[in-house]
């Protein structure tokens, strides 16, 4: 795992998280991120969870104008669970977009990823520039950005349940039955592939690699196939890619 992941995965505090997630966000050739997301089996006072390193104007203002009603961001955030380039939904939202080209928040993309009890969290990366160039970079790295949103998810899951829950990795036993082929094809997700490109890959039908990520998720106790992942990842079940 590299570095800047594992500070990720080992962070003690939201501070700490926040300090790492904009580290390897920089990395990966983005200049601000966003991180939203809501976690209800919490504590109250913590079901929600916001911290960003926009410019400070861009936080005044999203505080005082934006709403969950009118943040395009949010709205297709909880109602799906593929990357959304910014590009593609910003003609949907004009206001949005281009109030927050005013703060330098330009293009990028944005990663949700949902969990059990309707738990969810996203992580938008931002560029600071636009143009044909900007968005290659966007389409190049939608993969790397996902992993990271699923490290950071899972990651805000367990700092909110309180200070006293350990790690994933270190309070589940090791090492769970996850076959070859479950560890394969959840590792072949994580890199953001799809169970068609996936099915193509290994040359098996969709309806196996359905069958395999179902067991997957039963095994490791997960809600989804992204949550899957996620526990697979924070397990050294899987490697990053």
């Amino acid at each position: 795992m590299q570095p800047q992941i594992r500070e990720i995965v080992d962070a003690c505090s939201l501070a700490a998280l926040e300090q790492s997630l904009g580290q390897s966000v920089r990395g990966l050739g983005y200049r601000y991120f966003m991180y939203r997301g809501w976690f209800g089996g919490s504590r109250a006072d913590e079901r929600d969870v916001y911290f960003d390193d926009c410019p400070p104007g861009w936080r005044a203002y999203y505080a005082r104008h934006v709403h969950n009603r009118c943040d395009p961001l949010h709205l297709h955030a909880v109602q799906g669970s593929r990357p959304i380039p910014w590009a593609r939904i910003a003609p949907l939202s004009p206001q949005f977009f281009d109030r927050a080209r005013e703060f330098g928040l330009v293009t990028g993309t944005t990663h949700p990823v949902h969990g059990p009890g309707a738990q969810w969290s996203s992580v938008s990366f931002v560029c600071d520039r636009d143009g044909d160039e900007a968005e290659r970079h966007v389409a190049a790295t939608l993969a790397s950005c996902q992993l990271l949103a699923i490290y950071a998810h899972d990651t805000v899951a367990r700092l909110v349940r309180g200070p006293a829950v350990a790690p994933l990795a270190a309070s589940v036993p090791l090492p769970l039955s996850l076959n070859e082929r479950e560890r394969e094809i959840l590792g072949l997700a994580a890199a953001g592939h799809t169970n068609s490109g996936i099915a193509g890959m290994l040359s098996i039908s969709d309806r196996t690699v359905v069958f395999h990520l179902r067991n997957a998720r039963e095994k490791l106790g997960a809600a989804n196939s992204v949550h899957a992942v996620s526990k697979a990842l924070s397990l050294g079940l899987i490697a990053a890619a």
